[in-house]
């Protein structure tokens, strides 16, 4: 009836959004560990998701043995007081290492003839050959023994090995 009512109170509380960043340690080699890492939020809690199904609700998680099936955006939240961040994602990417297989011109040898061992010819590839820690792509021996080459890839940094027997009979006679 034109009476004003007694006026009422409430109290707002604002409360700030967390902010947190996601990152990774990749791009990673097939089989390293993934790391996942979150900027610190003192108090909150985190909740992650990502491929192939990924939860995770620690603030840095790791994945062991990263496949390519891990590869791809990973989200994460920080929630404090209640009150949840806005998602940051990171995207990881895991990479093969390079084929390794090494050819020899020869094996068996017989007596003083050499052999010719072969990797993987790539300009983009350091070579590092055991024993003797040649670097080139192809060696010439005629020593029996096992023969390992580590290749790795200077685009990704990921290594492979390969090894081969070679054998020497003596001479004569030789089939």
């Amino acid at each position: 009836d034109g009476c004003p009512s007694d006026p009422a109170c409430t109290i707002v509380i604002v409360k700030p959004r967390p902010v947190t960043v996601a990152a990774n340690n990749g791009p990673v080699c097939l089989g390293a560990t993934l790391k996942l890492t979150a900027t610190p939020v003192v108090g909150g809690t985190y909740s992650w998701t990502g491929p192939n199904g990924f939860t995770s609700t620690q603030q840095n998680p790791e994945i062991p043995n990263a496949t390519p099936a891990n590869a791809g955006a990973y989200c994460v939240t920080a929630t404090l007081d209640g009150v949840t961040s806005l998602p940051s994602c990171t995207n990881a990417v895991v990479n093969d290492p390079p084929a390794v297989s090494i050819t020899a011109s020869k094996n068996p040898l017989c007596g003083t003839e050499t052999a010719t061992l072969c990797g993987p010819d790539n300009a983009g590839f350091d070579y590092l050959w055991s024993p003797g820690g040649q670097t080139t792509a192809c060696i010439t021996t005629g020593t029996a023994g096992t023969y390992t080459l580590k290749v790795t890839d200077r685009r990704t940094g990921c290594s492979n090995t390969a090894s081969i027997k070679l054998e020497v009979r003596p001479a004569p006679p030789c089939k």
